[in-house]
């Protein structure tokens, strides 16, 4: 398996190749742990660029990531490189924090979607340098843009925000999630499988 994003932890790997994985591998884009940690661990530890990443084609069977794909800054690179470091058959599974990241400190509900108030130019403006970037990518998008390079989605579940939802139609502070589709503009979390499916074999082949 290969996990995208651990930070500063190798517990998941770890207990992935103590129940059933065979190996295991890690990919981030900052060196967070020590070299005497990965070694310890016998670990596959790569650091790369945020775009192409350091693995061969169809090196695994399953990519883990939890609250790494809302801080990616060229997502549409990351899931094609997902697609081609998985087997045919192979799974991927992510956990996306939809909610505004810079307001979790705020104890006032209606700013947990407070990341979509301006334009796009001017987010990109003000967050790209930023070490904890956020992307603002909704659950839909997420899902299409697998299915764009050729996954297809075995399950999509989306956490909702009971209070956006509760008060969506009359709060005056929401207005602006009016532009999107009710589903994207309730929804805090998303948890997505999806699967690499393998090519039908054919006469000749």
């Amino acid at each position: 398996m290969l996990e995208l994003g651990p930070g500063k932890t190798l517990e998941i790997v770890l207990k992935a190749r103590q129940h059933w994985a065979a190996s295991g591998s890690i990919a981030d884009i900052e060196k967070y742990l020590t070299d005497q940690q990965v070694e310890d661990s016998g670990i596959d530890y790569k650091i790369y660029d945020g775009r192409h990443i350091p693995f061969a084609d169809e090196s695994f069977d399953l990519i883990w990531s939890s609250d790494v794909y809302e801080h990616l800054r060229f997502p549409k690179i990351t899931v094609e490189e997902t697609y081609r470091l998985l087997r045919p058959n192979g799974i991927a599974v992510h956990l996306i924090d939809l909610k505004d990241h810079f307001s979790y400190i705020n104890p006032d509900p209606d700013v947990v979607f407070n990341c979509l108030k301006c334009p796009g130019w001017l987010w990109e403006m003000m967050t790209w340098n930023r070490s904890n970037y956020l992307n603002r990518l909704r659950a839909s998008d997420w899902a299409t843009l697998h299915e764009s390079v050729g996954f297809s989605i075995l399950s999509k579940h989306n956490e909702v925000s009971e209070h956006i939802r509760g008060t969506f139609n009359e709060n005056p502070k929401l207005g602006y999630l009016s532009k999107f589709a009710y589903e994207d503009a309730i929804s805090c979390s998303v948890y997505i499988v999806v699967l690499k499916e393998k090519v039908p074999w054919k006469s000749g082949d």
